[in-house]
């Protein structure tokens, strides 16, 4: 899989070692806000108006 990434230039957008530890539609903001804790225990808060949860077989 990490062949697959790499030939189709999608590693600019994944982010290994990272858990996605909530994600809440704000429909007043028509955003999603989350929250990621990144691979040294460090939470980062966002607003995006596109969310995709793709983990898997790329860890």
């Amino acid at each position: 899989m990490h062949n697959v990434a790499d030939k189709y230039e999608c590693n600019r957008f994944i982010k290994y070692k990272h858990s996605v530890k909530s994600a809440i539609w704000n429909e007043s903001k028509g955003k999603w806000a989350i929250q990621v804790q990144n691979g040294e225990g460090a939470t980062i808060d966002d607003e995006v108006d596109v969310f995709i949860n793709a983990g898997g077989v790329l860890k």
